[in-house]
């Protein structure tokens, strides 16, 4: 096991899901899979993607991003 599996073991979440990952479980299949890699791509800045998306109705901040970027993508 490695010390990143031991910090991931010990890291305590409240099981609710950020809203970016909410909005994320809404979208249709096609889109989804259009959205996700901006996410993850960090040439994109959080704020960026957050003007997008809330001129697509939904509502994110770019600090939700952030937060989505930290917590909820898979580490490298």
């Amino acid at each position: 096991m490695s010390f990143l599996d031991d910090v991931n073991a010990e890291t305590r979440t409240n099981g609710t899901s950020c809203k970016t990952c909410r909005i994320l479980d809404t979208l249709p299949p096609k889109e989804r899979a259009e959205v996700e890699p901006i996410l993850a791509d960090h040439n994109f800045t959080s704020e960026a993607i957050a003007r997008a998306m809330r001129r697509r109705g939904w509502e994110v901040s770019g600090n939700g991003i952030r937060n989505h970027r930290r917590n909820c993508l898979p580490t490298n």
